[in-house]
């Protein structure tokens, strides 16, 4: 892949970033240093881990090296934040290709909430609508069949699978559908 092209992805999604709506109540921010603690403890907690793809324990020295190298990276990783603290980490990779989009709402106590959707939602929106983009793609481990619900009420449909993860995929036309609702 041309890391040109990759970087004009990402430049495009950052150019606009201002346009990206948050739920009520809530902001985002581009992940940074002052995120480590928390991602870190929502990465490691057992409940989290073992819905991730990769079951690695993450590390301050793994998260360090990754945020030292992020600028390379094909990805925009934000965190949800309301007024006084860290609530999620959503990540949209592959930007310039199959774009990818993932989430953790980390922080328990705003889980259930629909703050997650809202979330989604939001970032979808901003997807579609603001940079003209036509598809996005997301994996969900099959234990996680509460974020597999919601991806599917946001319009995804399921495209592959194998024996621990579905691999869907959100058209802009099946977005706006329900958008429009």
């Amino acid at each position: 892949m041309c890391i040109d092209h990759s970087m004009k992805a990402k430049n495009l999604f950052l150019r606009n970033l201002l346009q990206l709506e948050s739920p009520e109540g809530f902001h985002w921010e581009l992940i940074n240093e002052s995120h480590t603690e928390d991602i870190i403890r929502w990465r490691n907690d057992p409940d989290n881990l073992k819905l991730f793809e990769e079951q690695k324990s993450l590390t301050e020295e793994d998260q360090r090296d990754f945020l030292s190298r992020y600028s390379f990276f094909d990805r925009v990783d934000l965190v949800l934040c309301n007024k006084c603290e860290p609530v999620g980490v959503f990540n949209l990779k592959n930007l310039s290709d199959k774009a990818e989009f993932g989430a953790l709402i980390g922080n328990k106590k705003y889980r259930g909430q629909g703050i997650g959707l809202a979330a989604k939602f939001c970032l979808l929106r901003f997807w579609f609508n603001v940079l003209g983009k036509e598809e996005m793609y997301t994996k969900n481990r099959l234990i996680n069949d509460r974020i597999l619900a919601s991806n599917l009420k946001l319009g995804f449909k399921e495209i592959g699978r194998d024996e621990n993860q579905v691999i869907l995929v959100l058209s802009k036309k099946d977005f706006l559908k329900r958008d429009l609702k």
